[in-house]
């Protein structure tokens, strides 16, 4: 399995809402489902992503 949305919200430090305006915003990756109820997203997503932050610093 991946790391679920509480681990990320821990990891980025940012609140559940300003996560889902950076998604919508496409600054952040898009989940994974497994169903409806559960997402999560891969080490290589936020690997990805973060790589991208450091590219633009």
């Amino acid at each position: 399995m991946g790391i679920k949305q509480k681990q990320v919200l821990a990891m980025i430090k940012v609140s559940r809402t300003t996560l889902w305006r950076m998604i919508k915003s496409g600054e952040f990756p898009e989940p994974n489902r497994e169903n409806k109820r559960v997402i999560f997203w891969t080490e290589e997503q936020l690997d990805t992503w973060e790589a991208g932050l450091k590219l633009v610093i």
